[in-house]
């Protein structure tokens, strides 16, 4: 998420990252702010994620419309296995093998409709977007491993003109200039990236 000149949400695909929803440069005169208080609980090999985020521009100049954007997150975490047994393991125990799963929302919008003609090429002025996620790595080495993730969005509304995001991920189709899709269609999307990490 971009959040100071303009309020920008895009997915983690690693084959290019798809705009999603996108004020441009149009957010008016005043502060921004942004407040994102999170949670983490652990127990044995299991842990819990909790986050939440506020977002507001004032956009004084009456010409801008309110722009805004609220989400929340839910991760969960558990050690499967490593050398000690099932349900044992940690980050820094080598052979340890972590799945997880994730969920969060993003509900983004210009709440003054006849303001915001504007953004998302004037196509939508609001999006609801829903990431569920699920990761399995195994431990090489201390802090060091290798895994997959799997992210399944569904958003309520998408660009869908040429290279925007309804069209690059799939959504819908271009023939020439025309189009099978609505402005703002909705529509669903799988990633599957497959990655190396390592914990300094």
């Amino acid at each position: 998420m971009t959040i100071c000149n303009r309020l920008r949400i895009r997915d983690h695909g690693n084959g290019g990252r798809q705009a999603i929803f996108d004020t441009g440069a149009n957010i008016g005169d005043g502060l921004a702010t942004l407040l994102m208080p999170g949670l983490t609980w652990e127990v044995g090999p299991y842990s819990l994620r909790v986050a939440g985020g506020f977002q507001r521009y004032e956009d004084r100049g009456g010409s801008d419309g309110k722009k805004q954007g609220n989400m929340f997150q839910i991760g969960h975490d558990l050690f499967l296995w490593s050398p000690k047994g099932f349900l044992t393991g940690s980050a820094t125990t080598t052979g340890s093998v972590l799945f997880g799963t994730h969920f969060e929302r993003t509900d983004v919008s210009c709440t003054t409709a006849a303001r915001c003609g504007g953004i998302n090429g004037g196509e939508f002025h609001r999006d609801r977007i829903l990431l569920r996620e699920w990761d399995l790595f195994y431990f090489i080495a201390p802090r060091m491993s290798v895994g997959a993730h799997v992210l399944w969005y569904d958003a309520s509304n998408l660009r869908n003109g040429p290279n925007q995001a309804a069209v690059n991920l799939g959504v819908c189709h271009r023939v020439g200039a025309g189009t099978d899709c609505r402005n703002g269609t909705g529509g669903d999307w799988i990633d599957v990236m497959l990655n190396y990490r390592y914990q300094f």
